[in-house]
């Protein structure tokens, strides 16, 4: 199954973004891989989360006030240095 997205962490390992279906239900699943040193593949760890499509929205949402708050965060330090 090839990722639908994939962050990487550094060589080795890579957050992998896949949908999944259990029992009829959709998950998206976000979770972090790291290349086996025995075989030639990316593996899954147990570090991920795994929730419900109905949520995708909300996580959205939520990343984008993170982003906004870094961002508020990063002006005031940038003001205050001046």
């Amino acid at each position: 199954m090839h990722p639908i997205a994939s962050i990487e962490l550094r060589d080795n390992e890579a957050i992998l973004i896949n949908l999944k279906e259990f029992k009829g239900i959709k998950y998206v699943d976000m979770r972090v891989y790291f290349e086996s040193k025995e075989v030639d593949i990316m593996l899954p760890s147990k570090k991920g989360l795994t929730f419900n499509v109905t949520h995708l929205n909300d996580l959205i949402v939520g990343l984008k006030e993170v982003e906004e708050e870094l961002q508020r965060q990063y002006d005031m330090q940038t003001l205050s240095e001046n």
